[in-house]
């Protein structure tokens, strides 16, 4: 496939006097794989060189702290820190690592202000310009506002980690304007409620972020730019709109920096600043063609660009410099590489279905990514070949048994995968159905591509028996049979119901006025599936709220807005005792009464049960039998690919 596809992708791009080989940067987005006090741990060269040698054009490297945590907080657990000149060492292996692959570096400098986690750091107030209750939090927190003394102590500090990022080998120091934090705090009307020379104006607010660029440029060499980053609106009350981010690109375009790159959202709007897949792709696309005719220099922008088709519009249809891939060189750390091959569909797309964010906002661990389980375990679980090549026998195509099926193909293994439906994916099929999934598709798709180039032995409409797997000998089972709709018992007439799975199969007929049992997830995605296509829905559940099995900030945010934008209702603390032909009985159980409610299609979604019982028929059949995947525990893509993978590389 010709580079003509991607000629905008795959251009050398230059920010100032730094020359890059692509316009493909590595948005800078937190890990959590630091060391004590902030140090580069292997981890994060690991991290990092990986996606060097993907290809990208430019590393930016994560939010990095110009102040020690432990008395300024951070926003995830180990967040890397560069004010101490006895940790360059550590930053100079890695930029050393990222320049090996043919990538520049850039580190984001940053102090975080009210964007920190308290529950990470008990013992420290968030510092911002003003005293305010800091959004997004369990418990509200009320900042403490920095005098002037500090404020200009702070603006030395960002000078000190731009002076330490000379010193280990950095082409770029990128200045972070952006979500609520730091500078961003001051330039804010929301967060800033100062009256003197730091406050009031937009002069005055944007004082403390000017006076950083011109320290950070006094100390860098001529052959280093500066650049920043800044929101094209930040989506909270007073916070910067579409309007005040221009005025923001043009002041910082004034005062010397070589490239402005946009993202957006702010401290409680984290999830405009990482949008899961129920928001559109492109995020920032209204925002591209005005910031565009506003300032000369170089643009890059981030948000939802997983698909690298629609990574080249933005620079062809806008005239932008470049695109910052984070979640998406999560998911594959090649993505630029093979953009620039010309083989995107060997691109492993990130799914927006943001459990990394959840693994390090609500989990306070390190960062995982739901379909690439090699992310921030490079040294660990790279691929390598199996001491002795077998025979393997994977039953079931979906996630599970997809992804043992590629790796143990990738080990050197003999594998043949039975799938008993007429195409691969399993649950992963109703599950792509809905508009706001399309990710899905994609992932289904690249997982069938991948093998059929690795020449896997793929038999589909295969259902597989004890008897004929004692015939084909393998040396190793792996059962990923998957698992199946929960339909109860206790419910009178529930045979008049339909299940989710066969509503988005297209095998079960839905009427105008919908009831849907069952408001975790699975029942919310339905719900908003089916009001999309015009249904009036309602949803039931015994719990009491809808959607608790879901991250709190991001997911269950947006997804609640969109069920209230599609007029969807639902009734809490509810349990349903009969289905009739145009409705449901059923239980307040906070409050015993019996209540009815009407409707002519009612669709269960009540969650999945694992289809189990093979692995133990099967235990004599073969030297070696595993089950994995939903068919041991129903549970979300995440764990399937993990326990498919994992499983592929110790047989």
């Amino acid at each position: 496939m010709s580079n003509k596809r991607f000629e905008h992708l795959c251009r050398p791009g230059k920010i100032g006097p730094v020359e890059l080989r692509n316009r493909m940067t590595t948005a800078p987005c937190g890990t959590s794989f630091g060391g004590t006090n902030g140090a580069i741990t292997d981890r994060v060269i690991d991290y990092y060189e990986e996606r060097a040698k993907g290809g990208a054009g430019l590393i930016i490297v994560e939010c990095t702290l110009v102040v020690p945590a432990a008395k300024y907080g951070a926003s995830v657990p180990s967040e890397l820190q560069i004010w101490d000149r006895n940790l360059v060492p550590g930053w100079k292996r890695l930029t050393d690592a990222i320049h090996y692959w043919g990538a520049k570096a850039a580190v984001q400098i940053n102090w975080m202000g009210i964007g920190i986690v308290p529950e990470l750091f008990p013992d420290v107030q968030p510092t911002a310009p003003s005293a305010i209750e800091v959004p997004g939090f369990i418990e509200p927190v009320i900042s403490r506002p920095v005098p002037i003394d500090e404020i200009m102590w702070l603006e030395d500090q960002y000078q000190l980690g731009a002076a330490c990022a000379k010193e280990a080998g950095f082409d770029i120091v990128m200045v972070h304007c952006v979500h609520g934090y730091g500078i961003a705090g001051f330039n804010s009307q929301y967060v800033n409620k100062r009256n003197d020379l730091y406050g009031g104006s937009s002069e005055n607010r944007m004082r403390f972020g000017l006076n950083i660029l011109k320290k950070v440029r006094a100390v860098l060499t001529p052959d280093m730019a500066m650049t920043v980053r800044i929101p094209a609106d930040e989506f909270v009350p007073l916070g910067a709109d579409k309007e005040e981010g221009i005025r923001f690109a043009q002041t910082y375009e004034a005062a010397g920096v070589e490239a402005i790159h946009l993202s957006c959202g702010a401290v409680g709007s984290i999830h405009h600043t990482i949008q899961p897949f129920y928001y559109p792709h492109i995020y920032l696309e209204s925002y591209l063609a005005d910031m565009r005719k506003a300032v000369k220099v170089p643009l890059g922008v981030a948000g939802s660009l997983n698909n690298p088709d629609d990574a080249e519009r933005i620079l062809r249809d806008y005239d932008f410099d470049f695109v910052d891939l984070g979640r998406a060189v999560f998911a594959d750390p090649e993505y630029p590489k093979k953009v620039m091959e010309g083989r995107p569909e060997d691109i492993r797309r990130c799914l927006r279905c943001c459990e990394c964010i959840h693994t390090v906002i609500e989990n306070h661990t390190s960062i995982e990514c739901a379909v690439n389980i090699e992310m921030g375990r490079e040294a660990r679980l790279k691929i390598t070949p199996a001491e002795k090549p077998k025979k393997v026998l994977v039953i079931g195509g979906g996630a599970a048994g997809i992804e043992a099926a590629r790796v143990a193909t990738l080990r050197g293994h003999s594998v043949t995968l039975c799938e008993k439906n007429d195409k691969l994916g399993g649950n992963l099929i109703p599950a792509s159905v809905p508009d706001f999934k399309v990710e899905f598709r994609w992932l289904t798709d690249w997982f069938a591509c991948q093998l059929d180039k690795l020449g896997v032995k793929v038999q589909l409409g295969k259902t597989v028996t004890p008897d004929e797997v004692a015939k084909l000998k393998p040396d190793v089972v792996i059962v990923a049979i998957g698992a199946e709709p929960i339909i109860p018992d206790d419910i009178t007439g529930v045979n008049k119901a339909v299940t989710a799975v066969d509503v988005l199969l297209g095998k079960a007929k839905v009427g105008d006025q919908v009831i849907v049992a069952g408001g975790g997830r699975m029942g919310s995605e339905i719900a908003l599936h089916l009001a999309q296509k015009g249904k009036k829905v309602m949803i039931v559940e015994m719990l009491e709220d809808i959607a608790l099995d879901m991250d709190l900030v991001v997911n269950r945010k947006v997804l609640l807005e969109k069920l209230e934008e599609h007029k969807v209702t639902w009734a809490a603390n509810t349990r349903i005792t009969e289905i009739m032909d145009k409705g449901i009985r059923a239980i307040n159980t906070a409050s015993g009464e019996s209540v009815s409610y009407p409707a002519n299609t009612v669709v269960l979604a009540l969650g999945l049960t694992p289809v189990n019982g093979l692995a133990e028929a099967l235990k004599d059949k073969a030297p070696e039998v595993y089950a994995i995947g939903d068919c041991v525990k129903a549970r979300k893509v995440k764990e399937a690919i993990y326990e498919g993978s994992i499983i592929a590389r110790r047989i």
